[in-house]
């Protein structure tokens, strides 16, 4: 959260192009983080194909934000 917490404030253009893996989404505090945040994320064990849906995920995000 720290990096996520600094990117935004210093570089947030660079803030959609961030996902998650984690093996802690029951506690409350990663829970809110997570939503607050509004990435994809990945839950751990993770499998390949998982993780390349996580990055056609951050992929799609970005193609939205780009002006045309």
């Amino acid at each position: 959260p720290a990096f996520y917490t600094w990117l935004k404030a210093h570089r947030p253009e660079l803030a959609s192009r961030v996902a998650f893996a984690t093996g802690d989404t029951l506690s409350g505090s990663a829970a809110r983080f997570l939503t607050a945040a509004g990435n994809p994320y990945i839950e751990k064990p993770f499998t390949p194909e998982g993780l390349q849906r996580l990055v056609a995920q951050v992929q799609a995000r970005r193609m939205v934000k780009q002006p045309s």
